[in-house]
């Protein structure tokens, strides 16, 4: 698996690009700037895209993005959508906590009252917590979800 490291420290997070996902990623110098390049998942060979987010910038962040069994990764700036995010971890179907703010200490925003095997879009990063949103049976959920709760991964479970 690719080693993908990040250049401002603002935050260290992971994520992926949903592997069911066939559309480009496309790439940017600055938030909504130039376009510095695309890419995009290898379905045929099951090499997915994974990013570590170093930044975010208006429904923007700053990544270091490259498939899974590839060595090269680009810089630069992706916007935040459905397919841009990471699965949840609380496997054993036991409820997820998404906080008000990136700490254990603020109030629970809401509860997902089981796992789903679902891409958690990721819109924001501060530190190693994640602001994430999931629609589940019409109803949508968002918070900030802590790193212990996070996987990042297209090809296994986290443990």
């Amino acid at each position: 698996m690719i080693n993908l490291t990040a250049v401002a420290q603002n935050c260290n997070c992971g994520g992926i690009v949903a592997p069911s996902y066939d559309g480009d990623i496309v790439i940017y110098e600055t938030p909504n700037g130039t376009i510095i390049d695309t890419i995009r998942n290898d379905l045929e060979n099951e090499n997915f895209l994974f990013f570590n987010i170093s930044d975010t910038r208006e429904e923007f962040l700053s990544v270091s993005i490259g498939l899974g069994m590839d060595t090269i990764s680009i810089n630069g700036w992706i916007k935040s959508s459905s397919n841009i995010g990471t699965y949840a971890r609380n496997y054993s179907g036991t409820p997820l906590k998404l906080y008000e703010s990136p700490d254990t200490n603020s109030i629970v925003r809401t509860t997902i009252p089981k796992y789903y095997e679902e891409v958690y879009k990721i819109k924001e990063c501060k530190g190693e917590w994640v602001e994430v949103e999931v629609i589940i049976e019409d109803t949508v959920y968002s918070g900030w979800l802590e790193k212990n709760m996070q996987c990042p991964n297209s090809y296994t479970y986290c443990n």
